[in-house]
């Protein structure tokens, strides 16, 4: 008994669940059976399953394990009765043995490898179900206008063939699963100048004293659209700003002042008088030169002095 349920878990672990298991079913030529409502000998794995233990759960669960939607009806035959028709069961090994299901789904189910029944048990099985034909979904939200040219442009919006999807041999839908239809933003619209900004810096030339400046403007109030004439006339406009700027001019001197008076120095019989000038005639400004040269000078007046002999 613990061998056997050793088998059965063995066996389990190697079955695949899902569409296109090991699972299928022949006709009397040995050919598979693809189409629903078609009689065949059930097959696993290229073996034939006995009915011990075989229930109406047992076919749906097979049934829906190849694909179909498990609804079925299945009989066992006895090759000597039906010679002539199933004589190609003889050339098959038996599978299965022993297949429970508690439900009309394969993983309810369990099973042996080994067995201990004839040809004679062979499952013939007839799985059936109802095609699906496909349905289109509700069309998505046109997409966003895609301009092309002068504000017209293109939009598109799709759908799919989901509701419900084809299934079962049912036929897909038929017509576009997509769209596209033409679209505008707007009407024609010619640009309109905006304020003119504020004047930039001022660029002067100190040689001169002159000095321009520059405003700019926009057009943008509103900007041309749809086909729309662009603004007429210049973005830039120049103006005069001579009275932020300065004229360089460079230092000149003045005309020498007068001789100061004498200076005697009685102990070393020494003298001068001075006299000086200003950086003032022009002074310089705007970045102009210092004046070149000093702005005092000394002289001896010796003749000036009576020394004590």
């Amino acid at each position: 008994m613990m061998f056997l349920v050793l088998l059965v878990l063995l066996a389990s672990s190697c079955l695949q669940l899902g569409h296109g298991s090991s699972f299928k079913l022949v006709d009397s030529n040995g050919y598979t059976i693809s189409s629903a409502n078609t009689f065949g000998l059930l097959l696993f794995e290229g073996r034939t399953v006995c009915d011990d233990y075989f229930s109406d759960n047992s076919a749906a669960a097979i049934c829906r394990d190849m694909g179909y939607s498990g609804t079925s009806s299945w009989w066992t035959f006895n090759r000597y009765e039906h010679v002539q028709r199933w004589d190609r069961q003889r050339y098959y090994a038996i599978g299965l043995d022993d297949v429970v299901c508690t439900s009309p789904v394969w993983s309810s189910c369990t099973w042996s490898r080994t067995h201990n029944c004839k040809h004679g048990e062979d499952i013939f099985l007839t799985c059936q179900h109802n095609a699906v034909h496909g349905g289109w979904s509700s069309w998505s939200s046109w997409s966003p206008c895609v301009i092309e040219s002068a504000c017209q442009g293109s939009q598109s919006r799709s759908r799919s063939c989901t509701n419900p999807a084809p299934g079962r041999g049912g036929r897909s839908c038929t017509g576009s699963a997509s769209e596209v239809r033409s679209c505008s933003t707007g009407s024609l619209q010619n640009g309109g100048w905006s304020e003119w900004g504020d004047w930039g810096s001022c660029n002067c030339d100190h040689s001169t004293g002159v000095g321009t400046w520059t405003r700019f403007r926009s057009c943008d109030n509103p900007s041309p659209a749809c086909g729309g004439q662009s603004c007429s006339g210049s973005s830039t406009d120049t103006g005069s700003c001579n009275h932020a700027c300065c004229q360089t001019t460079h230092g000149g001197w003045s005309e020498w002042g007068d001789w100061s008076t004498c200076s005697c120095d009685y102990t070393s019989e020494t003298s001068l008088w001075t006299r000086s000038r200003e950086c003032d005639s022009p002074v310089p400004s705007c970045g102009g030169s210092e004046c070149v040269g000093q702005g005092q000078e000394t002289t001896s007046c010796n003749h000036q002095c009576e020394w004590c002999s």
